[in-house]
């Protein structure tokens, strides 16, 4: 249910029970990621914009790790967060990296004004906060990141940043071995762009 359509209901509610009705009415906003900071950044020190972000390492043994923020919509005072599910998919991948590198992963992390070289190794808010995939195959991955939301929201922050990395930085083979993330204008063949599915419970009055 969207706010709109959740703030009707409530209407309706409220009249039809002459003033009673539910204590509260839940709605779903679905965010987007931010384009202008999405992208990925390398160990040595190369940060790529505008192109799907990679997490891995390549032929030279070069780490990549991916990042994408999600503003906050600007929710009622009173609303409550009750769920937040992050929708990223997995577009393809390069060699053998979740036989090599292991599984891919979620670090909470703070961004600041954008992203750059140093939020390659920046220390975590959360490190490994959750797995996203473990296995290569090209679909939409999704994980459970209401902490994280809350936790930025109780912090003041006005976004969720996030880093995706495999467990093992690189293997050393000197092979290509990542995985390929959607962006919004990369939406690929999941035909989805990255997104958190917010779900808020508001208070009928």
């Amino acid at each position: 249910m969207t706010r709109s359509s959740a703030l009707a209901l409530v209407a309706v509610l409220f009249a039809a029970c002459g003033g009673g009705g539910p204590s509260h009415v839940e709605f779903t906003e679905v965010v987007p990621s931010d384009v202008t900071v999405d992208g990925f950044v390398t160990s040595t020190g190369f940060v790529v914009q505008g192109e799907r972000p990679l997490a891995g390492d390549d032929a030279i043994d070069q780490v990549a790790r991916a990042f994408y923020r999600f503003p906050h919509p600007a929710f009622p005072a009173e609303a409550e967060v009750v769920r937040a599910i992050l929708l990223i998919g997995q577009e393809g991948i390069r060699g053998a990296p979740y036989t090599d590198l292991g599984d891919a992963v979620i670090d909470h992390v703070d961004l600041g004004p954008g992203l750059d070289a140093t939020d390659f190794d920046a220390a975590a808010l959360t490190a490994d906060f959750g797995v996203l995939s473990t296995t290569p195959a090209i679909e939409e991955k999704a994980l459970d990141i209401t902490a994280l939301v809350l936790a930025d929201l109780a912090a003041g922050r006005d976004r969720t940043d996030l880093r995706i990395r495999m467990a093992t930085g690189s293997d050393a083979d000197q092979a290509e071995d990542f995985t390929i993330w959607n962006d919004a204008p990369n939406s690929g063949v999941t035909g989805s762009a990255p997104r958190v599915r917010v779900t808020v419970r508001v208070p009928v009055p």
